[in-house]
């Protein structure tokens, strides 16, 4: 299955999923997680 980067915007995707597998997503939240740690595990720029 192919995404569509104009849909499905990578890095999106990657913040959603690192969230998730933090367990900082919407609900019952366990767990915070800082933008520096975030940006080192996406691999994603402050931009």
């Amino acid at each position: 299955m192919q995404l569509d980067p104009v849909i499905h915007p990578v890095g999106r995707l990657k913040i959603c999923a690192a969230l998730s597998a933090a367990g900082a997503t919407e609900g019952d939240v366990r767990y915070e997680m800082r933008f520096a740690h975030l940006r080192e595990v996406t691999g994603l720029s402050d931009t």
